[in-house]
């Protein structure tokens, strides 16, 4: 199962991307969330050169819409990672607004039909404040017009060998 949210920046309100009816003087209309491309995220152990065990987190971004999505990247926004307790291993997945980027900054233009790959790798010295256990991944990607995030899955700390 997965889920996708789609944040307004402008609102900084958690509102979820959907229908929802509206009215006007003619009665009531049906008002669309604005478009957004499609995101799947995933997470793998890898190993380094050096024999370091990381997490390595990647979020597909595909637009199948007929506009041009301009996708925050760079330094000031690399894709967002938020790791949560999940002992139970159960589906979950959470997105705030503070998880966004700022407005500035550089972009990646995403133009109909193309797809990115966004990664992020969080090394041992990250993942040594966690605790051993189970933890839901969830990954949030800032378009200019809104966060977009959805569940890599789960992972089990620490990590065993990667590939």
């Amino acid at each position: 199962m997965s889920s996708r949210f789609c944040l307004m920046a402008a609102l900084a309100l958690s509102v979820a991307c959907d229908a929802s009816p509206t009215a006007t003087s003619t009665g009531i209309e049906r008002s669309f969330a604005p478009a957004h491309p499609h995101m799947e995220a995933t997470a793998q152990s890898v190993t380094g050169p050096d024999g370091q065990v990381s997490l390595e987190v990647a979020a597909t971004l595909t637009n199948g819409s007929e506009i041009t999505f301009h996708v925050r990247t760079g330094e000031s926004c690399p894709l967002f990672v938020h790791l949560f307790w999940n002992p139970t291993g159960e589906y979950a997945s959470h997105l705030s607004g503070s998880w966004a980027c700022p407005p500035e900054g550089e972009t990646l233009a995403l133009v109909p039909g193309d797809s990115a790959v966004l990664t992020r790798v969080l090394g041992p010295e990250e993942l040594s404040d966690y605790e051993p256990g189970t933890y839901g991944i969830d990954v949030a990607v800032t378009l200019t017009t809104c966060l977009l995030g959805t569940s890599a899955g789960n992972v089990q700390l620490p990590l065993a060998g990667g590939s």
